[in-house]
């Protein structure tokens, strides 16, 4: 074997790298359930509320970097923000949006007609992906301020335990 092949060798062996091994985690039920009835009520709220399909294009279009934004085109593959073929009319929506929203217009108002449709079809692509990872932050986020809630309750009572039981000590 002569320098130039074991060099060779070496090169191909070191710059080699093997393909990632994809491991899918294992999601309870309980997640999976949460996860169906959260892509039913988006799509729900996105064919009967107006409002809804706003929110969603505005999140979407917020969500695409500022060149992006700028350009309104997608540039990069992050999985944030529109599509290359959602990019320009999206992006066209959410100027709309934000014009409206300067001038006063409500939210209900502010898409309307063949601009309403376009916008709740670009919405409907993203329902299983960035509009849910959304909803589930949402509802983690409240999970967790109600766990707050109930944890304060829980100790305002127990302090109200521990001071009736003082107070009846010095009674006595």
């Amino acid at each position: 074997m002569t320098i130039e092949t074991l060099t060779t060798a070496l090169v191909a062996a070191t710059f080699t790298v093997p393909a990632p091994v994809a491991r899918r985690t294992r999601r309870s039920s309980a997640a999976v359930l949460r996860d169906r009835r959260l892509i039913g009520r988006i799509r729900a709220s996105l064919v009967r509320d107006p409002a809804a399909v706003v929110r969603a294009i505005d999140v979407l279009f917020g969500r695409q970097t500022e060149d992006e934004q700028i350009a309104r085109q997608t540039r990069w593959t992050n999985e944030r923000g529109f599509r290359q073929n959602h990019a320009r009319r999206g992006s066209e929506l959410a100027a709309i949006i934000a014009h409206g929203r300067l001038n006063g217009v409500p939210e209900k108002v502010l898409l309307r007609g063949p601009a309403l449709d376009d916008a709740r079809e670009i919405a409907s692509w993203y329902v299983n992906t960035q509009l849910l990872d959304l909803a589930r932050a949402r509802v983690e986020e409240a999970d967790y301020l109600q766990a707050l809630e109930d944890a304060e309750r829980v100790a305002a009572a127990q302090d109200e335990a521990d001071n009736a039981g003082t107070l009846g000590d010095e009674h006595c």
